[in-house]
């Protein structure tokens, strides 16, 4: 499959489950409190930091091999499957204590049941990392569309019967049970593969660094929501998750199409002899382009947005939110380099960077959490400018790139960001003089900017514009 398509396939599934997860947030947010809400994000963060560790990096290992052997998948499904057990058993024994650290009961019943997905995720891991080395990304669209409806349906039928923050936890159950039962019955693995606990050694030697920086950045980023409820409570932490959760599906539904293609990828391109870091420039250029405008947007319509979509309850995530969109504005113009150095296979140097990088971002979030989520969103920041330098001087000469290259990304993308920034800033100024409700903001202002905005990608020419023209071509021509 051509990148062009790949990127097509993975970009509609990710729409897709922004679409899903849009809604049952807005029904959700409805229908819990920002307390509840942040018992599932403590609960949920613990169990992540159980999931990252869970795959060793078998995943990445077998998609990104230049050459894989029989036993290469037994061993990955043994590897996943021990692990697996073994932390989901211990999710179980860290659930009380958890639960007497945040003052409630109710994160002790969110993590056991969140455990359950560390059983049932090894049964899928190795055909759906097979699907994409294969770059099968129709078939692993077409499987995560049906897993994500089935579960959005059992959080949405949960969450109305009044199950509250059980319905978030058994809804991602669900996911994973519905993820792992098609990757198994589609996926060109056998069905059932016999684990293999020796032999593993290639796969063991490379999860050792990809696991460490996964756990790693799980803690980091996590560590907010820990820190944030045991000083201001679960209510502050259900706040800044619902900011950094919108946020963060902006950003899901901007990069993941690509990101999900891009280590597959980059992986054939090297063991091609093609030039990945060629492909790694072009895609952060595009990426760039389409996201500087919609954090623009998102940071200025932050306050209706919230309104619509949560409730006045919810107001509180306004200016953290906008805080927020800068920081991923950032981080964009510099995005794949971590799939464009795995499938290099020279890790060494990005595993230093990675660490000094979230060691400096738990320091940087503990100084800030005193000022509440001001204080965690404005260390965000901080850390992603530090994260930018520290690469620059550590990752950036293994890869023969420098901030020459990447100047053309940002300069390629800086006359539609300021294209974006005049609409929004015209339209609420415009609005403002007629007294306009957040309703008629969302519904009529917000379609004007962004006709506004399109048809600045094509007066301008922006090279995301010309991809777009190019692909329409190709399929008139099909």
């Amino acid at each position: 499959m051509s990148i062009r398509r790949a990127v097509i396939f993975s970009t509609l599934q990710r729409y897709y489950g922004f679409v899903m997860a849009f809604i049952s947030t807005i029904v959700v947010s409805r229908l819990l409190s920002p307390a509840d809400l942040g018992a599932f994000s403590v609960a949920m963060s613990v169990a992540g930091v159980a999931t990252s560790f869970r795959e060793f990096g078998a995943s990445a290992f077998l998609i990104r091999s230049p050459t894989l052997e029989k036993h290469h998948e037994s061993c990955a499904f043994g590897l996943t499957l021990l692990l697996g057990g073994g932390l989901g058993l211990v999710l179980v024994i860290v659930a009380k204590p958890l639960a007497q650290f945040f003052r409630t009961d109710e994160v002790a019943d969110l993590v056991y049941i969140l455990s359950l997905n560390l059983f049932l995720l090894p049964f899928g891991t190795v055909n759906n990392a097979l699907i994409r080395r294969q770059m099968q990304f129709d078939l692993l669209a077409r499987i995560n569309v049906i897993a994500l409806t089935l579960g959005f349906l059992v959080t949405l039928g949960l969450a109305s019967l009044g199950f509250g923050a059980y319905s978030l936890a058994w809804g991602a159950v669900a996911l994973s049970l519905f993820s792992s039962g098609l990757s198994i019955l589609w996926g060109p693995a056998p069905a059932i593969i016999r684990p293999r606990f020796t032999g593993g050694g290639d796969i063991i030697r490379f999860g050792s660094q990809t696991t460490g920086l996964s756990v790693l950045w799980d803690i980091s980023s996590r560590y907010s929501d820990f820190l944030l409820g045991r000083m201001h409570g679960l209510a502050a932490t259900g706040l800044m998750s619902r900011a950094a959760g919108l946020a963060n599906n902006v950003n899901d539904v901007l990069l993941s199409g690509f990101g999900a293609v891009a280590l597959s990828y980059f992986s054939q391109l090297q063991r091609e002899k093609g030039d990945p870091l060629a492909t790694h420039l072009r895609l952060a250029a595009l990426v760039t382009g389409l996201g500087w405008p919609a954090f623009v947007g998102l940071a200025f319509f932050a306050e209706p947005l919230t309104l619509a979509l949560y409730g006045e309850n919810w107001l509180g995530i306004v200016l953290p939110l906008q805080i927020l969109c800068l920081q991923y504005c950032l981080g964009l113009p510099f995005s794949f380099q971590y799939e464009l150095v795995m499938a290099k296979g020279s890790m060494d140097k990005q595993v230093k960077a990675i660490v000094f990088i979230e060691i400096f971002r738990i320091v940087a979030v503990t100084v800030g959490a005193m000022w509440g989520l001001i204080g965690v969103a404005v260390a965000l920041v901080v850390t992603q400018l530090f994260a930018t330098l520290s690469c620059s001087l550590m990752v950036w000469p293994m890869l023969n790139v420098g901030w020459a290259d990447y100047w053309v990304v940002i300069k390629t993308n800086l006359p539609i960001t300021a294209v974006t920034i005049a609409c929004c800033w015209g339209a609420l100024a415009l609005a403002s003089q007629w007294s306009a409700s957040y309703v008629q903001l969302i519904l009529v202002v917000c379609p004007v900017v962004a006709v506004c905005v399109l048809a600045g990608y094509a007066a301008l020419r922006h090279p995301l514009f010309v991809e777009v023209m190019k692909l329409l071509k190709g399929w008139r021509t099909a």
